[in-house]
């Protein structure tokens, strides 16, 4: 019955929805203005998901930007939030206490490495299979700002010959200045950083044809808000069959970061 209401409200009656996020996680959340005190002062794929999940619930939504992972489910439990909107992955040690939306999108780890780079040279098929890259001593650039990149290094590359830079554009430098021979970072902001370069440098940048440490992103509520649970069951898969979900993701993410095949 839920799916018939396209046009109707499906949640809560209050007038806002406080949506909570990460303020620097692009590209699901990154400012978009000086000003942070604007509800319009924010951008990216979670704020546009955001903006369209209110006005289905007949509400206003408001961005109430946390200072870092440890203050999402606090915030939540709280109430200081509604709803956790930021990029978050599926998490099997939070489902007692938070309610997931079905998963909208399964993004990972990705590996970027120069078109033409020596490295392929002196091995062609470092690239072909995970196990070959598991094997190869890689001069690799990993951002301190993704912890999953150095903790998926620590357990499954051991040959791995690290350098850790400050952030995300910082591995990409280290690339293009052939100071590394690869970056690892999460896919889609590298993808997202990228664009930050001059097109003839992000030109020579590929990214390796899988995808390491998948994992699925979903919203999350707190477990007995019924109407944001209806509402997440109904709008997801509605918005992945109108085309709806794909134009946003299109929007921000290529299509390396949503369908390259994955290494466990």
């Amino acid at each position: 019955m839920l799916l018939g209401l396209s046009g109707c409200a499906l949640g809560p009656t209050s007038q806002e929805l406080n949506i909570g996020f990460l303020p620097a996680n692009p590209p699901f959340t990154y400012p978009a203005a000086e000003s942070f005190e604007a509800q319009s002062a924010w951008a990216g794929l979670e704020p546009e998901l955001a903006r369209r999940l209110a006005a289905e619930l007949g509400m206003e939504p408001k961005f109430v930007p946390l200072e870092g992972p440890a203050d999402l489910l606090p915030a939540l439990r709280s109430g200081k939030v509604d709803i956790l909107m930021t990029g978050l992955p599926v998490r099997d040690d939070w489902r007692s206490s938070v309610e997931f939306s079905p998963p909208y999108l399964v993004t990972g780890l990705a590996v970027i490495h120069l078109a033409g780079t020596p490295l392929l040279a002196r091995d062609p098929l470092v690239f072909s299979t995970p196990a070959r890259l598991r094997s190869s001593p890689l001069r690799m650039a990993i951002p301190n700002t993704s912890p999953a990149a150095g903790a998926f290094v620590a357990a499954h590359l051991p040959l791995a010959r690290c350098q850790y830079v400050p952030d995300v554009p910082a591995a990409i430098a280290a690339v293009l200045e052939r100071r590394a021979e690869v970056a690892l970072a999460p896919a889609p902001a590298l993808w997202f950083h990228l664009h930050g370069f001059a097109p003839e440098a992000a030109a020579q940048i590929v990214f390796a044809p899988y995808l390491l440490a998948p994992h699925e992103v979903a919203w999350a509520c707190r477990p007995g808000s019924s109407e944001l649970r209806n509402a997440f069951q109904t709008l997801v898969p509605r918005w992945a069959a109108d085309g709806t979900l794909n134009q946003v993701l299109s929007t921000y993410l290529p299509t390396q970061s949503r369908h390259a095949p994955t290494l466990p």
